[in-house]
């Protein structure tokens, strides 16, 4: 039996592992993600998407599913009760955030 080559092996299968192996594939790179997880988490670990998975999104012709389900938001906010500052304009088509 003749054994499979693998170019690269992507730890994790959520959004970021999976579409990172579909831009590999487009390119003819050989990926395989692992997962340690049988199923998908109940917990919520993300509520939105930012202006760069927007933009690569866009690239590839699938935000508009995206934009339909979801609501935008100005990119604001903090963290760890610290306020940073934040540029006054983002370089990007899409400079918010993507609650789904």
């Amino acid at each position: 039996m003749e054994q499979e080559t693998v170019d690269v092996i992507i730890v994790g299968g959520g959004p970021t592992g999976t579409m990172l192996a579909s831009e590999l594939r487009l390119h003819d790179v050989s990926t395989v993600i692992l997962e340690r997880d049988a199923e998908p988490t109940p917990l919520i670990r993300s509520l939105g998407l930012h202006a760069r998975s927007l933009e690569i999104l866009d690239q590839r012709g699938l935000l508009d599913r995206f934009l339909a389900a979801g609501t935008s938001y100005p990119v604001t906010g903090s963290f760890a009760g610290l306020t940073p500052s934040r540029p006054v304009t983002l370089d990007s088509a899409h400079a918010y955030t993507l609650g789904l």
